[in-house]
């Protein structure tokens, strides 16, 4: 061995300062950077979840900073599923609110592009805006289509970056045709939002074709926000607004008393000025009345 250089490092280097590094006349190799479609989720004013499918290593790496050239880097955690589809997940945490961050996930010799996000104000930001759609199972090509109005609009109307103005885009759930076919979840889904979710949190409250599947809580990551039943359910802030997503398809009094005491809460919460619930099923709707929903009428509602 010709050695040009020896030194000892306390940490991981990224890929960035590998690279820099340089060599003894030879080359080193960037990790290949490839399309990995990121999803942002469960966001607060100082973290937020960073999840992305590669199957090919079971290491969740994120690299982040507040220029491009990153410097901080964070370790998570993967669920494997049957057939080796792995989801990446890694929390970001001690962030400063209402910051645009950069970040890049990576795992083993594959990075993605960089890319940005915006963390949640905790005070006085101006405005709070927020996007809703959902029932976009099946008709992959129409679920896009809308996703891509979205970007469109508000980038037209704000004429800014879409995570500068955007908070947080709500479903309602029938985000899959069929709850427990693994492989719908990425051409239904997280492939038709992502040109929006890598850098504006998405948060579900779960429809009927979900069909309560182990798939679709593998996937979400809404332990830090759950209610009393688990992930099912759950609340979460954005500044003086309390979101509640509720299940309409377990229903139960067990989660009409969690709602009550969220809302007793929140009328005792002088920071809280609004509250918005949603979920999937309407309780009165001439648009799909075989959907309406005695529960949610009589009992939510």
């Amino acid at each position: 061995f010709d050695i040009a250089n020896l030194m000892l490092y306390d940490t991981d280097l990224s890929s960035a300062e590998i690279a820099e590094l340089g060599g003894f006349g030879h080359e080193i190799e960037s990790p290949e950077v490839i399309y990995m479609a990121s999803y942002l989720q469960t966001p607060t004013p100082n973290s937020i979840y960073i999840s992305w499918h590669e199957n090919n290593s079971t290491d969740s790496v994120v690299e982040y900073g507040l220029t491009d050239d990153l410097g901080l880097v964070q370790t998570g955690d993967f669920h494997e599923f049957t057939g080796g589809k792995i989801w990446h997940t890694v929390q970001l945490t001690g962030l400063s609110s209402n910051t645009k961050y950069f970040y890049q996930c990576v795992s083993d010799t594959a990075s993605s592009e960089i890319r940005t996000f915006r963390t949640q104000p905790d005070s006085d930001s101006g405005h709070i805006r927020f996007a809703v759609h959902g029932d976009n199972r099946t008709d992959i090509a129409m679920h896009t289509e809308v996703i891509h109005a979205l970007k469109e609009t508000v980038e037209d109307v704000y004429d800014e970056d879409l995570e500068d103005y955007l908070n947080v885009v709500l479903n309602v759930g029938d985000i899959v045709t069929s709850g427990w076919s693994l492989g719908q979840y990425e051409s239904e889904y997280f492939t038709p939002v992502s040109s929006i979710s890598e850098s504006v949190p998405f948060m579900i409250s779960i429809g009927n074709h979900e069909a309560e599947a182990d798939y679709f809580y593998d996937y979400m990551k809404y332990e830090d926000v759950q209610g009393d039943e688990g992930e099912k359910y759950f609340s979460f802030q954005i500044e003086s607004i309390l979101f509640i997503s509720l299940n309409s398809n377990t229903q139960g009094n067990t989660q009409l008393n969690w709602l009550e005491n969220e809302l007793e809460s929140a009328q005792n919460n002088d920071e809280v000025e609004w509250v918005f619930t949603f979920l999937h099923h309407p309780g009165r709707s001439e648009v799909w009345p075989d959907g309406n929903t005695g529960w949610v009428q009589n009992n939510v509602i």
